[in-house]
């Protein structure tokens, strides 16, 4: 026997590919799962443990100036693998099909091993799917068309409209006032403003689009009506809105609403307007 020292070394037991390997950076959708009101989405890609890959469920062929109303999440990555449930949108875009499954890893927010292998500014991620992004780091992005029959019942609210109350009255005022803003008119909204602070603002129809543009308005019902004056009422009503998609808000507030002749000049025959001001303070409902 030859002294262990002298022998040949052994061939590796694991042969070694001379193919290069393939570009990091896969992303794929594998299914859509309905269930009720739910949705599970399932994919696979090459990225490494924890990579966080957000899944967006949304209505196919929306603008992309449209308002937001899909419904989005983080999944982690385990072992090439990624699955999500989320609640499809209760609401009536969603109630038929066809339906976007989007896929998106950034390195933005990732953990630091996963920075480690697709770089900090996703300058390993090298695939077909790569995409350099206006900020100047690299993603991967994929989306699918889908057809899924989801259970989908939009909730409904109530909205009490300028008729069911008296001519002139300040209920009357306050209900106009709140339909302008569900129709997102705000040069109608502003003409059932209080006089004294629609003419002490320099741009009153600015300040009434901003206090109000990013909330949809759903609902609105008056619940008390409390007569301070013969020219100011508070009014307390509920709202329902949404500022932040799928996700609604229900609020009381209390608004002032008052009859003058003119700014600064209340009068028992003029007209009502409400004070905007007064409207800005939200309680939980």
């Amino acid at each position: 026997m030859e002294p262990a020292a002298d022998r040949a070394p052994r061939p590796s037991a694991v042969a070694t590919s001379s193919e290069p390997a393939a570009p990091l950076g896969h992303l794929a959708f594998k299914s859509a799962v309905v269930e009720g009101t739910k949705v599970t989405i399932t994919g696979t890609t090459d990225m490494p443990d924890d990579t966080k890959v957000s899944v967006t469920f949304d209505v196919w062929g929306r603008p992309g100036s449209a308002e937001y109303i899909g419904v989005d999440g983080d999944a982690m990555v385990s072992s090439g693998k990624f699955s999500i449930e989320l609640d499809v949108p209760q609401r009536k875009e969603f109630k038929k099909g066809a339906y976007s499954v989007s896929l998106l890893v950034t390195p933005r927010a990732q953990s630091n091993a996963v920075l480690e292998v697709i770089g900090a500014d996703g300058e390993n991620l090298l695939g077909p799917q790569s995409k350099k992004s206006d900020l100047g780091f690299k993603t991967l992005e994929a989306e699918v068309k889908t057809n899924l029959r989801p259970t989908v019942t939009p909730a409904k609210y109530a909205f009490q409209n300028p008729s069911a109350f008296p001519s002139g009255s300040a209920e009357r005022a306050l209900a106009e006032y709140m339909r302008s803003w569900k129709a997102r008119d705000w040069a109608k909204m502003l003409k059932f403003t209080q006089i004294t602070w629609r003419k002490g603002e320099s741009n009153p129809a600015e300040m009434i689009s901003a206090w109000h543009d990013f909330k949809t308005l759903k609902g609105f019902k008056i619940l008390k009506v409390k007569r301070t004056t013969s020219v100011a009422n508070d009014i307390n009503y509920v709202i329902w809105y949404e500022a932040q998609a799928n996700k609604i808000q229900s609020k009381l507030v209390t608004a002032r609403v008052i009859k003058e002749a003119g700014a600064y000049t209340p009068s028992a025959s003029g007209v009502w307007g409400v004070n905007p001001v007064s409207t800005l303070g939200e309680r939980d409902y």
